[in-house]
């Protein structure tokens, strides 16, 4: 299950973040946990943040069991694929979370 924490604004939420929260709730829902949106557009982020562009997406983690954590962010990456990084923010604190940030990289031919 999808869940919203109070105050996550959608208000120009990009496309890609729709399929991202999709296989989020794949990845979470694998292991039996809810898959919590934390923030999209919306809190304190640094200025440049693909936040305030609605390409970015933050996934509460501290709920799910500290020894499946690891596995999740690596699952997360896995699924979303190389346009994605995903990354484990302010991991062993309060403010715990999964950063999910579309940012697709020129490729080389």
């Amino acid at each position: 299950m999808i869940r919203l924490k109070p105050g996550v604004r959608l208000k120009g939420m990009q496309p890609q973040l729709a399929l991202a929260a999709v296989l989020a709730e794949q990845v979470y829902g694998a292991i039996g946990a809810d898959c919590t949106i934390t923030s999209i557009n919306d809190g304190q982020h640094k200025s440049d943040s693909f936040h305030y562009r609605g390409l970015a997406m933050d996934l509460r983690i501290k709920d799910v069991r500290f020894e499946q954590r690891e596995s999740v962010i690596t699952r997360l990456a896995d699924a979303l694929g190389p346009e994605w990084d995903v990354l484990w923010e302010g991991k062993g604190t309060e403010n715990e979370h999964a950063h999910l940030e579309y940012d697709p990289k020129a490729v080389m031919t």
